[in-house]
């Protein structure tokens, strides 16, 4: 699920209920995870690394901070100044290339790579644990990428407090502040 805000004035927050309606879960994973991003950059690789998560039976309260850079494109540092340019997209498309070299098939948000779409449970779980050991251990980095940076770039800053509610549901507040 995609959420998208028109701006209403200087104090702006949201309020969502959230309640599961699948019966299974795979790997026991119950709940909603959750990434404030700038709408050009991809969320492929920050749900799983910095992603927050909200779970059935809490609710979240998030205040976001967002910060903006401005930086020089110089010979030594250069930076892409293009406004539909994203670092993280590219990083994310450097992330399927690696995946799609170690995984035993294609998952559902691999378009563009040769091969097929993971079939099986058993399949998709060994995609799952090939995501793992790039993300988590140590066998993949962005740094390995030829991305160049942005020039303009945008920085959601989370901050987060949760506490247990009475119900099965989960409950998000959102806050944020323009300038």
């Amino acid at each position: 699920m995609t959420l998208q805000f028109r701006l209403s004035g200087m104090f702006n927050n949201f309020y969502l209920k959230l309640e599961e309606k699948e019966k299974s879960l795979y790997n026991l994973d119950d709940g909603w995870k959750l990434l404030v991003h700038d709408s050009r950059d991809s969320a492929l690789i920050g749900i799983r690394t910095h992603g927050s998560t909200v779970y059935r039976g809490w609710g979240k309260d998030m205040r976001i901070y967002v910060r903006s850079f401005k930086t020089l494109n110089t010979k030594s540092r250069p930076c892409i100044l293009k406004e539909d340019y994203s670092w993280s997209e590219c990083v994310a498309k450097c992330f399927v290339m690696a995946l799609a070299a170690k995984a035993p098939c294609k998952l559902p948000y691999m378009d563009g790579v040769p091969g097929d779409y993971c079939l099986s449970p058993e399949s998709y779980s060994k995609a799952a644990l090939a995501v793992d050991n790039l993300l988590f251990f140590g066998e993949w980095s962005s740094s390995n990428c030829s991305c160049a940076r942005q020039c303009n770039q945008d920085y959601f800053l989370p901050y987060t407090e949760t506490s247990v509610i009475e119900n099965k549901l989960g409950r998000l507040r959102v806050f944020f502040q323009v300038s």
